[in-house]
């Protein structure tokens, strides 16, 4: 089975290169995005924590309540220092754009590759059958190997858009994520807010 696809793959020709890189880059970014949010997404229960905890206003328990986790180091380090912040609205807003961009880290580039393979492989199968025709004086005699190139040509097509799929997959799961994120987030910082204004 390896050996076939490798012979799919040369025969590919040199746009092959370019989409296994597009390849490479989905799969590693998707799963260092997996680990990330794995260990640092606290869950869409947090906020609710959060918020019981600076309703009760026990100072204490917020600083600690997150463990290592990102959400968990933006709540102890944004509790820890809203008593000496003076515009503390604007400090809680911008300690979140920063986590929240930890959570997005990497997803642009997931795009990137979602938008790219499909067009390479296009353009793969474009030139291949350019290639193609080019040949057909010197393969007159033997018309079929024109119809072979073509199938060659298109193996770019079907890498490309594979990719794409699984890139396509791959982004809209950890959009939704993000989309979870980017609420708790919210809610932290309006609890965090109002513990603040309450003490």
């Amino acid at each position: 089975m390896f050996f076939h696809g490798l012979e799919y793959f040369f025969k590919g020709g040199f746009m092959m290169y370019p989409l296994l890189v597009c390849s490479l880059a989905v799969v590693i970014i998707s799963t260092e995005r997996f680990i990330y949010y794995k260990s640092n997404d606290m869950g869409s229960g947090y906020g609710e924590k959060v918020r019981r905890l600076a309703e009760q206003g026990d100072f204490n328990a917020l600083k600690s309540s997150g463990g290592n986790g990102s959400l968990g180091e933006f709540v102890s380090r944004t509790a820890s220092a809203l008593p000496e912040v003076k515009r503390p609205e604007e400090y809680i807003t911008i300690q979140g754009e920063k986590t929240r961009e930890k959570f997005a880290a990497g997803l642009n580039y997931l795009g990137v590759a979602v938008s790219l393979a499909p067009v390479l492989g296009l353009l793969g199968t474009v030139t291949g059958m350019i290639a193609s025709f080019n040949a057909l004086d010197v393969r007159m005699d033997n018309p079929m190997a024109i119809t072979a190139g073509i199938g060659e040509a298109l193996i770019t097509t079907v890498f490309g858009l594979s990719i794409a799929i699984m890139g396509i997959c791959s982004h809209a799961y950890f959009s939704k994520r993000l989309h979870q994120v980017e609420l708790t987030l919210e809610e932290i910082a309006n609890a965090l807010l109002e513990f603040t204004y309450t003490r």
